[in-house]
C-alpha cells in the first residue's frame, strides 16, 4: 500500500475516532459510500440536521451526487468559500482537499469544532 492511500486510511480512522463513530475501511472503495459523509456532517454540524435530511433523502441519478449537495453545503453554510472546484466523485484529489480543509480548520478535533465553526470566517477571510 502506497504512502498516500496509508495517510488516507489514517486520517480516517483518527476522524472516526475523534467522532466516536464506528466505520472502518480496508478498502478505499469504500469511501464513495455517501452515508459515511453524511453522519460525519451530522456529527460536525448538527444545526444543519434538515439541510442534511433533505440532502439525504435526494434521488441520486449519478455517483457521487449526494456528496456534491454536501460539498456545496460546506461551501456556502460553514466556509463561505468557493469550492467549485472540487467535485463529488469521490478521488483521492478530493480526499487530498477534504484532509486538508478539515485540518487546516480543525474540525476534525470533535471538542473544537463549534469553536472553529464560529471562527472559520476570520481563519479563510
Amino acid at each position: 500500500m502506497d504512502s498516500i492511500q496509508n495517510e488516507i486510511f489514517n486520517t480516517f480512522d483518527n476522524l472516526m475516532q475523534n467522532f466516536n463513530l464506528e466505520y472502518e475501511i480496508d478498502d478505499l472503495q469504500h469511501l464513495v459510500y455517501e452515508d459515511i459523509y453524511l453522519e460525519i456532517f451530522g456529527t460536525m454540524f448538527p444545526m444543519l440536521m434538515k439541510s442534511l435530511m433533505e440532502i439525504a433523502s435526494q434521488p441520486e441519478h449519478e455517483p457521487g451526487e449526494k456528496i456534491q449537495y454536501l460539498i456545496e453545503l460546506l461551501s456556502t453554510e460553514i466556509l463561505n468559500l468557493d469550492l467549485s472546484h472540487i467535485r463529488g466523485n469521490i478521488s483521492i484529489v478530493f480526499l487530498c482537499n477534504l484532509k486538508l480543509l478539515l485540518s487546516e480548520n480543525r474540525l476534525i478535533d470533535r471538542e473544537r469544532r463549534f469553536e472553529a465553526y464560529f471562527k472559520l470566517p476570520a481563519i479563510v477571510a
